[in-house]
């Protein structure tokens, strides 16, 4: 019959989506499996107990902060700083603000150091980079202070406010903290790159701040990502490659959850699943 007919060819989308939905999963997981392959099997060992909680890697890497690391690492740093060419933000800071600029302090600079394992060049690299996103999120006076609740505009607090990222009271076995992240449309797909990323450096800075044990051991990331846009996605990776470079703070494990989607959008979720649930300490 017509209605049969009719029934068939509704069908034949669906089962092309899943035959496509399918296929992109089984190549993005033999491209992971021949990555994980190439791997020794201690650096397999060392990448598991670590996303499980159960292998601390500042550990491995720092043996104990004792006072001649901290003092020797914060000369060297100031060495590397200086060795940068282009730093118009850090320059600013120094020639305007010198004497009274937070930038100066230990206490900023062990934030740095520490996220890096004590590598002056990279944590020098990292506050310059820092430096250059504050200063085009906020403007000069962030060269010289610390940002404040009250700098933020209504419309970050509107994004503060809604919870979309929200710190555990607990933590992990290893003692990390752990940050979960609502990622669906509840304030809206257009809000603007630079009031997330002022609201993501906020909160960074005053979690990490007076924390040691999490400036050491990093911290847990679990996302949520429900009803998301196409193009909002576009808007988070920007934000979330800006943040990766400039934080001082390690992101030693990521745990991605993806609502099962509908249509074609699962094609896409199967393949961000696939990749996100990695390790990136």
């Amino acid at each position: 019959s017509v209605d049969d007919d009719d029934d068939d060819d509704d069908d034949e989308p669906d089962d092309a989506e899943d035959d496509s939905a399918a296929a992109s999963t089984e190549e993005v997981e033999a491209l992971l499996a021949r990555e994980w392959n190439q791997l020794t099997l201690q650096e397999r060992e060392a990448i598991n107990e670590e996303v499980h909680g159960v292998r601390d890697e500042y550990r491995d890497v720092v043996d104990k902060e004792t006072p001649e690391l901290l003092h020797g690492s914060l000369r060297q740093l100031a060495l590397e700083l200086d060795a940068i060419p282009k730093k118009p933000a850090y320059h600013t800071c120094q020639t305007e603000y010198g004497a009274t600029t937070w930038v100066n302090t230990a206490e900023f600079r062990l934030l740095f150091l520490r996220c890096e394992f004590f590598d002056a060049k990279k944590a020098a690299a990292r506050i310059v980079a820092f430096l250059e996103l504050s200063r085009s999120c906020w403007g000069d006076f962030v060269l010289e202070r610390e940002v404040c609740l009250s700098d933020l505009s209504e419309q970050d607090r509107v994004l503060l406010d809604s919870g979309l990222l929200q710190m555990l009271p607990g933590r992990d076995r290893c003692g990390r903290r752990v940050l979960i992240h609502f990622t669906h449309n509840n304030v809206g797909p257009t809000r603007p790159k630079e009031s997330r990323m002022r609201v993501a450096l906020y909160l960074a800075l005053k979690v990490v701040k007076h924390d040691v044990d999490l400036q050491r051991s990093g911290m847990v990331l679990i996302s949520w990502i429900h009803d998301n846009l196409f193009n909002d996605f576009r808007v988070r990776s920007h934000v979330c490659k800006n943040l990766m470079l400039v934080i001082p703070c390690r992101i030693s494990v990521v745990h991605v959850h993806i609502s099962p989607p509908d249509g074609a959008y699962r094609s896409f979720a199967n393949i961000a699943k696939e990749i996100f649930l990695l390790a990136i300490g």
